[in-house]
């Protein structure tokens, strides 16, 4: 086993969101070669990094480091540089890549910066810069003109998901990993730009992904779970504010989003591996007399309408989930689902007669095998669907002249930005879509790791977009839009360094809701992350 190849990650710094490091955790907790600790709260911030150091014999043993003194003595150090490129041959393909819109063509990320810790305190500078050529492709017709066209295909005034975010190429500049806190006994307080995951999904994460990248928002959390007696429970607060792209439906007013938002996980008592837990995230536009507690404290209300504005606000787009994750070391399995409801609930009898509407569900399954401590092998699978139930009917969707229309989760016509940020979806689109899996198979070993994916994607149903036809949309003849797709992953570790490259073929039919219209698509990635020097 050559250890001075492999990369080093020093643990003190906190963990990425989608890291390599922070995935291959997460394998060595299922086999059994990491603490115990929740998942669903991330990114792991310092201090809780730090407890998840691995305890037994594996492929990339000396990789992770934590200073003696991280917390004794002042510090400052860079954080891993990294870039990236996404190229695409035929349209626009990319997910869970963070803040980048993988477009047609060249797409570039670079990010860099310093990390500081004196005593509980830390200070991350990590800003990313994001380039994409954002080359032409075959829009959607919408039924609108002029830049109104560039809006979502599906819901045009009622979600800030553009199909192209400019006319050519642009240049973002973001706050990446930055971020400033302070570990305060049990709890941890702090302000930050990184990116967020709640729940246990990998593929799917339905209340809040990497997507879209991080906002800007406050956080209280615990610094590490809690003992309540009957088990340990570890949580989250956030409130911050959200962006939206030049396409947006709101072009004069209203632009600005407040956001708070909550989460909760319990680790029972005498059962080993089970955490469940719940979160809710609700946005509305920023009020004009600002922020006060009752905007902070939305998270905690109910999610019932009585019929007045103070339960349910006008303006105002909720989503509330729950999810479980038991891990079976013995085993090496962990099984996880998630779920999650949008809008509020018309009265308690409406919950009770369909209390799946407008929901969306993932289910998963890891299955990993450390066949010896130089091998670890991954079998996974997720699956989501979004797609409306059987239960979804009634007045909600008799509109005139259309059948049963059913509404995509994630888009609103209160706060019509909908569940976005900076225009791209802050959890699954795969889920705004209607539903997908994912297969997946993974090889570890000292060298770094391989993997090979098989995907599919609903990308658009017919149904779904029936008021974009009815204005003069694309096909003539009810036609879904669905991906199928294979992808190759390598990553090498060099030096010190970690190079990643990637290939995949997605075959979209029927793309553009047009029977018979079948495209192919060419995505090759390329990486390479490591300290300056």
């Amino acid at each position: 086993m050559d250890l001075t190849a492999q990369a080093r990650w020093d643990l003190s710094q906190g963990l990425q969101v989608g890291s390599e490091e922070e995935r291959y955790l997460r394998v060595l907790q299922v086999a059994g070669l990491a603490p115990d600790y929740p998942w669903s709260v991330r990114g792991f911030l310092p201090g809780e990094s730090e407890r998840l150091v691995p305890t037994g014999r594996h492929p990339w043993e000396g990789a992770f480091t934590v200073p003696a003194d991280a917390e004794a003595s002042p510090s400052i150090g860079w954080a891993r540089a990294e870039s990236s490129l996404t190229a695409n041959s035929a349209y626009p393909f990319g997910e869970n890549d963070g803040a980048l819109w993988a477009g047609r063509g060249i797409n570039l990320a670079v990010r860099g910066g310093v990390v500081a810790r004196v005593g509980p305190l830390y200070a991350r500078f990590v800003p990313e810069i994001l380039f994409s050529q954002n080359a032409d492709f075959d829009l959607v017709p919408n039924g609108m003109s002029g830049e109104g066209r560039f809006r979502d295909p599906i819901n045009p005034n009622a979600i800030d998901k553009p199909q192209r975010p400019s006319d050519g190429a642009f240049v973002r500049v973001g706050g990446g990993w930055s971020g400033i806190g302070a570990g305060l006994g049990p709890v941890a307080v702090g302000f930050t730009t990184a990116s967020q995951h709640w729940g246990p999904s990998i593929s799917y994460p339905l209340l809040l992904g990497r997507n879209a990248g991080g906002f800007p928002h406050a956080y209280v959390q615990s610094s590490r779970p809690l003992d309540i007696g009957i088990g340990r429970v570890h949580g989250k607060f956030i409130a911050g504010g959200l962006g939206q792209s030049d396409f947006s439906p709101i072009t004069v007013e209203e632009t600005r989003r407040f956001v708070s938002g909550a989460v909760l996980v319990l680790l029972p008592g005498g059962i080993d591996g089970l955490e469940i837990g719940a979160g809710r995230f609700v946005q509305g536009i920023w009020p004009e007399g600002g922020i006060g507690v009752r905007e902070l404290l939305r998270p905690f209300g109910t999610g019932v309408s009585t019929g007045d504005l103070e339960s349910n606000p006008e303006g105002e787009n909720q989503i509330a989930g729950a999810f479980f994750r038991w891990r079976f070391s013995s085993a090496g399995i962990e099984v996880y689902s998630e779920v999650i409801r949008e809008d509020f609930t018309r009265d308690l009898r409406h919950l009770f007669v369909e209390p799946d509407d407008l929901m969306a569900r993932v289910f998963g399954i890891q299955r990993v095998r450390a066949s010896s401590h130089e091998r670890i092998s991954v079998i996974r699978g997720e699956v989501v669907s979004a797609q409306a139930h059987h239960s979804e009917r009634g007045d909600r969707f008799l509109m005139p002249g259309y059948v049963i229309n059913p509404l995509s989760r994630y888009r609103h016509y209160g706060a019509r930005q909908g569940h976005t940020h900076r225009g791209q979806v802050l959890a699954s689109p795969t889920a705004y879509g209607g539903s997908g899996f994912t297969l997946g198979y993974d090889r570890y070993d000292p060298a770094g790791r391989w993997s090979l994916e098989l995907f599919y994607r609903l990308r658009m149903d017919w149904r779904n977009g029936q008021d974009a036809l009815a204005q003069g949309g694309a096909a003539d003849e009810p036609a879904a839009d669905v991906q199928y797709g294979a992808s190759y992953e390598k990553v090498l570790f060099r030096e010190g360094w970690e190079l990643a490259f990637g290939v995949a073929g997605i075959w979209n039919l029927d793309r553009n809701l047009v029977a018979g219209d079948d495209a192919l698509n060419l995505n090759v990635s390329f990486g390479v992350r490591g300290l300056p020097w």
